[in-house]
C-alpha cells in the first residue's frame, strides 16, 4: 500500500503560499524544498520560507526558515543542519522534506487505515 504524503502550503519571501506535500523525514537532519516560486540562481540569506501545515487556514503548525539559517547542533532546534532547494518549472510541484529537527517541536500522528494525519505544536 502507498502512503500519501500530508498537504502542506509553502509561500516563499512573503508571497501567497502554494499547496504541495509534506515529508516530516526522521531519517535526515536536511531540508529538501523544490517550488516554482523560488527565485532563479543559488539562494541567498534574504530567501525565506513558510511552511503552514497541513494548509492555510487549518492552523496544525507553522515553520518559518531564513536560508541558510541552521541549527549547528543546537539541542531542540527544529532548524534544519542544511538546506537543499530546488526551482520547479511554473506549476511544477511543491515538495517540502523538513528533515527530522521538525520533531524537536511538533508531535505527528498517523492513521494509515484512514488515511488521517494529525500535527500537534509542542510550542
Amino acid at each position: 500500500m502507498d502512503w500519501d504524503m500530508p498537504s502542506v502550503c509553502l509561500g516563499i519571501n512573503g508571497r501567497a503560499c502554494q499547496d504541495g506535500s509534506l515529508l516530516p523525514d526522521t531519517g535526515i537532519t536536511n531540508a529538501f524544498v523544490s517550488s516554482p516560486d523560488f527565485p532563479s540562481g543559488n539562494p541567498t540569506a534574504d530567501l525565506t520560507m513558510t511552511v503552514d501545515m497541513p494548509d492555510r487556514g487549518h492552523g496544525m503548525g507553522r515553520v518559518q526558515y531564513r536560508y541558510g539559517d541552521t541549527s549547528n547542533g543546537v539541542a531542540g532546534s527544529v532548524l534544519p543542519s542544511e538546506y537543499k532547494v530546488r526551482r520547479t518549472a511554473a506549476g511544477g510541484r511543491v515538495y517540502v522534506n523538513v528533515g527530522s529537527h521538525f520533531f524537536n517541536r511538533f508531535e505527528t500522528a498517523v492513521d494509515a487505515e484512514m488515511g488521517y494525519y494529525g500535527i500537534r505544536d509542542l510550542m
